[in-house]
């Protein structure tokens, strides 16, 4: 909680005094409290308002102006005014989460995993990881980045399997302050991916397939699945041969018609 004051001279006729809170982000203002009560001076002919007020900060307010103006019914923009700020509020991380938030499955023995860790806070926060309830250390094994908000790592061993965590925290007026992330699950297959590779590829020959199929590797098995452009290039062959012996047959009427054509006008003379 902050309080917030504002003298001046409205001047005659009477005006007001306006506290605004102007907003980082959108440039906006957002009238806090107006105040037009006037102590008249007549003597030094000046019209005193004096306006004060208190108002909680969030974590919003973080990078925000604060302007006292004053104004009368003869001010016309910009009206006279003094601002406070930026404002630096702190504050403790919050919506800590893990990306990706889905749990990880079916994984192999030398697949990489990438880990990032999204937090808010001022001053910004560090952060911690955890797996299987116990602290992730730098030991070659895994990598973080210069603020440590991403870890990744080789999947070597199923071992490797558990519940990953982040922490994110902070530190301001001799305190600390943290908030954790969603628990992340990853489940590691005792397999390798060459493994499974080369599986497929001695699978797939001991099932041959016919022309117009191709040979496909799934979860540790051959299929044979219709290969669409075999079957256009067989169509394609069929049509051909078609057209070519209806082009043929047509080619030996026709001569055959020009023979008995002339065999009957040689009769006739």
């Amino acid at each position: 909680m902050v309080k917030l004051s504002c003298v001046g001279d409205v001047r005659n006729p009477q005006g007001s005094l306006k506290i605004w809170k102007i907003y980082k982000t959108s440039n906006t203002r957002h009238l806090i409290k107006n105040e037009s009560d006037v102590y008249a001076d007549v003597e030094n002919c000046t019209h005193i308002v004096n306006l004060t007020t208190t108002y909680n900060l969030t974590k919003e307010d973080n990078g925000a102006v604060f302007r006292c103006s004053s104004q009368n019914q003869y001010t016309i923009e910009p009206v006279p005014a003094t601002d406070i700020g930026p404002l630096e509020v702190f504050y403790g991380p919050s919506t800590t989460r893990i990306l990706p938030v889905d749990n990880l499955s079916g994984l192999l023995l030398g697949d990489l995993v990438k880990f990032e860790c999204i937090s808010d806070g001022n001053p910004n926060p560090n952060y911690t990881w955890i797996f299987n309830f116990t602290e992730v250390v730098s030991d070659g094994k895994y990598i973080f980045s210069a603020n440590k908000s991403e870890l990744s790592f080789a999947i070597t061993n199923i071992t490797d399997s558990g519940y990953y965590q982040c922490v994110a925290s902070n530190n301001f007026n001799g305190k600390t302050f943290n908030s954790s992330s969603n628990v992340t699950s990853l489940s590691v297959q005792e397999k390798r991916r060459e493994d499974i590779i080369n599986k497929f590829v001695q699978k797939c020959p001991e099932n041959p397939c016919s022309l117009i199929q191709s040979c496909i590797p799934r979860n540790g098995s051959a299929y044979c699945s219709l290969n669409i452009w075999s079957v256009i290039t067989f169509v394609f062959i069929t049509l051909t041969l078609i057209f070519g012996t209806a082009c043929i047959s047509l080619t030996l009427s026709r001569r055959r018609q020009k023979r008995n054509t002339y065999k009957n006008g040689s009769n006739i003379g």
